[in-house]
C-alpha cells in the first residue's frame, strides 16, 4: 500500500510511520472470517520509484498497491457461485486484475470486542445519544450533559431517551427533562451521578478506542445503531422493473474528524465496510457510508498502471491480513508481495 494508507490498531488509525512491531491491528481469518486483533510481526516497506496499480470504484474503494499486493479472493464453487463463508485464498493484484474474482473487502464475524461488559447497556445507548444529539455544559464546576430531541418530529426517539432518564434517576443520578411547549423540543439533563461518567468514557463527545474495545458485541451493535438514529439515515435499494438500482446503505453525517474515526473503527470491528465522503451539499460535512456487500468484483474496478515514487508498505501478521483505510474508505487486504 502507498503512504496514504492507514491501518486500524486497537488504539485507532495509524500511518506506516506510526506503527511498531508488536502493535495490535485488526485482521480477518481467511478460513473462518473471524475478526480479531493480531500483533504485527514486522513492517515491510519499500522506498523508490516503481509501477503500481490504482484500483477505484464508485463505492468507496480507492487504493494504490504494488502488483504483488495480496488480497482475499472468495471461494467459487463448481456451479460458479461465490461462497463468502468458505475458505478464501490470498491472491496478488496482478492475478486478480480484470478478472471475475470476488475480493473480500468487508464483512466477517467479529471476535474483537470484550467477552464481558464493563458498562451497562443503558450507559452505552446514552453515550450514543450524547455523541449525536447532546452537548456538555462548559462551566468547569458543572458536570451536566444535555440531550435535545423533538417530541413532535421524533416521538419514538424521545421516548427512548426518556426511558434512559428514568433508569438513571432510579439509580440515584440527577436526570430530568424540560419540555418547550412552543416547539416541542425536550432538553434532557443528566447531572450528578451520571454526567461525569459520560464525560469520562466519551471526552469531548469522542468515540474513543478504549471505550469501543470495552464493549461487548451486542453493545457495539447497539451503539452503532443509536449513532445512526441520532446523526444518520438508512437507505433501501431502489428498483425498477424488478432490478435493483442501488445497494442498501447506512449514512452517518458528521463534521468532526475524531468522531468519524471512532465511528469507522466501531464499524470495522463489526465487519462493516465504510467510506467517509465529503457531503455533496454542505461543505465541511462528511457522509460516512456503510456498504453491506462484503465483496467487490475485480473486473468492476477501474484499473490503471501508474508510476509511483515513495513508500510501499504493509504490516505482517500471523493471519496475513489487515484492515486498511485510504481516501476515507476501509477494506480488508493482505501483505505486500515482491516489488518489481
Amino acid at each position: 500500500m502507498d503512504g496514504s494508507t492507514e491501518a486500524l490498531t486497537d488504539d485507532g488509525w495509524k500511518r506506516h510511520d506510526e506503527l511498531r512491531s508488536g502493535d495490535r491491528i485488526l485482521a480477518i481469518c481467511p478460513d473462518s472470517k473471524n475478526i480479531t486483533w493480531e500483533s504485527i510481526r514486522e513492517i515491510y516497506g519499500h522506498y523508490g520509484v516503481t509501477e503500481v496499480v490504482h484500483w477505484k470504484n464508485s463505492h468507496g474503494f480507492n487504493v494504490v498497491s504494488s502488483p504483488g499486493q495480496h488480497w482475499l479472493a472468495a471461494h467459487r464453487d463448481r456451479n460458479g457461485y461465490t461462497q463468502f463463508e468458505a475458505a478464501a485464498r490470498l491472491r496478488t493484484t496482478t492475478s486478480l486484475s480484470s478478472s471475475n474474482k470476488q475480493l473480500i473487502t468487508g464483512g466477517g464475524f467479529s471476535q474483537a470486542f470484550a467477552p464481558k461488559p464493563s458498562y451497562e447497556d443503558a450507559l452505552v445507548e446514552l453515550v450514543g445519544w450524547v455523541i449525536t444529539e447532546g452537548h456538555y455544559q462548559k462551566q468547569r464546576a458543572l458536570t451536566g450533559v444535555l440531550v435535545a430531541q423533538s417530541s413532535k418530529a421524533n416521538p419514538q426517539k424521545t421516548e427512548r431517551i426518556r426511558q434512559l432518564k428514568v433508569h438513571f434517576a432510579r439509580q440515584g443520578a440527577t436526570a430530568t427533562e424540560n419540555p418547550n411547549a412552543t416547539n416541542g423540543m425536550i432538553n434532557f439533563y443528566f447531572g450528578a451521578g451520571i454526567g461525569n461518567v459520560i464525560r469520562e468514557v466519551a471526552p469531548d463527545k469522542q468515540i474513543t478506542p478504549r471505550f469501543i474495545r470495552a464493549l461487548t458485541l451486542q453493545q457495539a451493535e447497539s451503539l452503532y445503531q443509536t449513532i445512526l438514529d441520532g446523526d444518520g439515515h438508512r437507505t433501501k435499494p431502489r428498483s425498477h422493473d424488478g432490478y435493483n438500482r442501488t445497494v442498501s446503505t447506512e449514512n452517518f453525517i458528521q463534521k468532526d474528524p475524531g468522531r468519524i474515526d471512532g465511528y469507522q473503527m466501531l464499524a470495522a470491528m463489526l465487519g462493516k465496510r465504510t467510506c467517509a465522503k465529503p457531503h455533496t451539499v454542505n461543505p465541511g460535512i462528511f457522509n460516512t457510508v456503510t456498504y453491506h456487500r462484503p465483496m467487490t468484483t475485480a473486473r468492476h474496478l477501474k484499473d490503471a498502471r501508474i508510476p509511483h515514487s515513495g513508500v510501499l508498505w504493509s504490516p505482517r501478521t500471523e493471519m496475513g491480513t489487515w484492515l486498511a483505510r485510504r481516501d476515507g474508505g476501509t477494506f480488508w487486504t493482505g501483505e505486500l508481495g515482491d516489488i518489481p
